[in-house]
């Protein structure tokens, strides 16, 4: 066993499918004062008195961070290896509590293995109470050490043993009552903390008029808009759950939802009251409550609602009763409604608020679809937990100017609207006059190719770093331009994204940082952290998930934002969630020094005709990131002997051009040369055509997230793809 003394902060290896973290010494703990500044996990390996040392020197370290005027949102966890059913947690919330957990490892039957070692394969040091399969890489008597130091930011003061959303309120609300809560973009609503709570609470009162209850279900079908908060708020009062529905849907998918989800009053406005109407749910089993017009009698309207008497006493809730049903994409089959408990959520939210640095008052904007379960966190249950300040845009198409006039502190988006704000600024750089432009140009290129070399692991060179030095004001600009210049966090996600473009906004100074999950988990699985960001992987594990990769590649995680299982869907959730609690994701992936780095769907990976496994998402993304002429991109090559390609233009971008003006087809033709050069020859894309058709968000060949529904596509374009395949369309070059 190392000496205690030389156990340090840095990742190391116990076996071939988890990574953890070890803690400073407990010397430098005590002399220096030290406080957590990171999320951590410590293996303690030592038995009896040493044992108990390091526990002590942990809680003085905690109580430190707690104390100080200055400190960083962290947790830690504790866990013994020799008792593993013992874990120890601190967090920057002042909880700390002991709770059971068992080590799994594949090969013991689920059973705890507290009778193997894990034994580093350089030094010999092992580690009783973890079963392996092969020998760790890195282990604490070979590391160096890492950066620890005094935090730098207050820490939030998230009420301990806050285990339900309502709890969260609750405490908000005491503390920031007066706080700015939910606004719109001119202020024709601005509502504090306190406010929002009262609004909540009447709408609770004329939502249990109507029958709802603890375990009934609200569906709500609205804009991004500050009724939304009030409406879903005003249904968790009561205890029941709720469910949103994408603004894209038509009749029949919102009859699915209301019918599978098992909804009793529905939310809606105006602008989708056609729609829902024509859903035979809605007039036969489910109350529609209209927001702005007249109310569908014999159902209250809004108004009706909020002039109900308010509910004082919440429902007595707990941390595993429903809390929403998030409705999968459907690019397989009809969508399946997730059930997220409210223990699963307010784990999930905890993780990411803490691995990005939230705090009380940060900005940020709800743009995204609210059926989204990463808007759901990133603007509704991450503001609730840390009272954030949320500016809602109802038309997403407006995020751009929403951003340089909220200049938030924490901006999540798909890798298309990345896309966009990069052609963006691009296009006024190419707008300026020409030594303006060089200038500019000039920086750019210096500071993506240092962040190039430095992604690489390779110095950058004095004279490189001293010109990015000098351009630091020229980056500065950009940055406020786009409105990211008060960002801390910027994440992308949901869709596979090219490195590039994560590269570019790296150059500016924007953290863009990729995260990785899933409605079945709440989307928190891993996050690359601002600090410490790889591009082109998915990030470490977040706070509290248990990372494994099958044997056949798929990546299987474990947390308690795992979700309670499918609606009423026993047997498929049976296929997606294992008895020890595993998740598979559906996604094939690899670990890279703690780093997971997402190779495609496992059902999506293309094997053509020679074997060869081919990511098309990759393949994709290479294509499409060489121009924002191109909206979309569809790769077919399973069972073939070469890849083909559908495309389809971004209409803003092609501003009214046709698929067969040569400025376009000139443009496409360099995009997807650029894209092939920087692929394998076996990836490649052969022959290409332009789709003339908009695909759309909910359409036939997209989901309402703008994924594509592959199958659909290759059925509805099969004439198409057959005609590339006899030579038809363009040839690349």
């Amino acid at each position: 066993m190392a000496p205690l003394d030389e156990v340090l902060v840095q990742p190391y290896r116990v076996d071939e499918s988890a990574w953890y973290w070890s803690l400073p010494p407990v010397a430098r703990m005590r002399a220096e004062g030290l406080r957590f500044t990171t999320p951590v996990t410590v293996l303690v390996g030592e038995n009896g008195a040493g044992k108990s040392t390091l526990v002590e020197a942990i809680a003085t370290a905690w109580e430190n961070s707690l104390s100080g005027a200055q400190g960083r949102h962290w947790s830690a966890g504790v866990w013994l290896l020799d008792e593993p059913e013992a874990a120890l947690s601190f967090s920057s919330t002042g909880s700390a509590r002991w709770s059971g957990r068992s080590w799994r490892s594949s090969g013991t039957g689920g059973r705890s293995s507290t009778d193997r070692t894990a034994t580093c394969g350089t030094c010999g040091t092992e580690w009783p109470g973890r079963a392996v399969r092969g020998t760790s890489r890195r282990c604490p008597a070979m590391i160096v050490p890492a950066r620890v130091g005094p935090a730098t930011t207050a820490p939030k003061d998230v009420e301990p043993m806050t285990e339900t959303l309502l709890d969260a309120l609750r405490h908000t609300v005491a503390e920031r009552g007066d706080a700015l809560a939910v606004r719109t973009r001119d202020d024709a609503v601005r509502w504090t903390w306190s406010e929002l709570d009262g609004l909540a609470r009447r709408a609770a009162g004329g939502l249990a008029g109507l029958g709802v209850g603890h375990g009934s279900v609200v569906a709500l079908l609205l804009d991004n808009r500050p009724e939304f908060h009030v409406a879903d708020l005003g249904a968790v009062l009561l205890g029941a759950a709720t469910v949103s529905i994408y603004n894209t849907s038509s009749p029949e998918q919102i009859d699915y939802v209301l019918r599978d989800s098992g909804a009793s009053v529905l939310i809606t406005q105006q602008s989708y009251l056609p729609a829902v109407e024509a859903a035979a749910a809605a007039g036969n089993d489910v109350r529609v409550v209209v927001l702005d017009g007249p109310a569908a009698d014999p159902t209250p309207g809004w108004d009706d609602l909020l002039a109900a008497d308010p509910v004082e006493r919440a429902a007595d809730v707990t941390a595993e009763d429903l809390l929403t049903i998030i409705y999968t994409s459907g690019t397989t089959g009809p969508p399946k409604g997730v059930e997220l408990t409210h223990r699963n959520l307010l784990s999930a939210n905890r993780s990411i608020g803490e691995h990005v640095g939230l705090g009380a008052g940060d900005r940020v904007i709800c743009w995204l679809p609210l059926a989204h379960i990463a808007e759901r966190d990133a603007s509704y249950y991450l503001a609730v937990l840390y009272g954030l300040e949320v500016t809602t845009c109802a038309d997403p198409r407006q995020v751009g100017a929403a951003l340089r006039e909220v200049r938030p502190h924490f901006f999540f988006a798909v890798p298309r609207i990345w896309e966009k704000l990069k052609a963006g600024a691009e296009a006024s750089i190419a707008g300026r006059a020409d030594a303006e432009r060089t200038v500019i140009e000039s920086a750019v290129a210096d500071a993506t190719e240092a962040a190039r070399l430095g992604q690489a692991g390779d110095p950058v060179p004095d004279d490189l770093a001293g010109r990015v030095a000098a351009a630091a004001p020229v980056l500065a600009s950009l940055r406020a331009a786009l409105g990211l210049d008060e960002a801390r966090a910027a994440n992308i996600g949901a869709a596979p994204s090219s490195p590039d473009l994560a590269l570019f906004f790296l150059a500016l100074g924007i953290p863009l940082a990729e995260i990785y999950g899933m409605s079945e988990n709440c989307a928190a699985c891993t996050c690359n952290p601002a600090g410490a960001i790889r591009v082109g992987t998915a990030g470490p594990p977040l706070p509290g998930v248990e990372l494994r990769i099958a044997d056949d590649g798929e990546v299987l995680m474990r947390s308690d934002a795992v979700m309670r299982g499918y609606r009423g869907k026993p047997e498929e959730t049976a296929t997606v969630l294992g008895a020890d609690g595993f998740l598979r994701t559906g996604d094939i992936g690899v670990v890279e020094d703690g780093y997971l780095r997402i190779v495609d769907r496992k059902k999506e990976l293309i094997i053509n005709a020679a074997g060869k496994n081919i990511s098309p998402s990759a393949v994709e993304a290479a294509v499409k990131s060489r121009s924002p002429l191109i909206g979309q991109a569809c790769v077919i090559g399973d069972g073939r002997s070469y890849n083909v390609a559908l495309l389809v233009l971004d209409p803003e971008v092609a501003a009214g051009r046709d698929a067969d003006d040569p400025s376009v087809t000139d443009e496409i033709a360099r995009a997807v040369g650029e894209g092939n050069r920087r692929l394998a020859r076996v990836e490649q894309v052969r022959r290409y055509a332009i789709v003339t058709d908009p695909w759309v968000p909910g359409g036939d060949e997209l989901t309402p997230t703008m994924k594509l529904k592959r199958r659909p596509i290759t059925e509805k374009y099969a004439e198409t793809i057959e005609s590339l395949y006899a030579g038809g369309g363009v040839e690349a070059g």
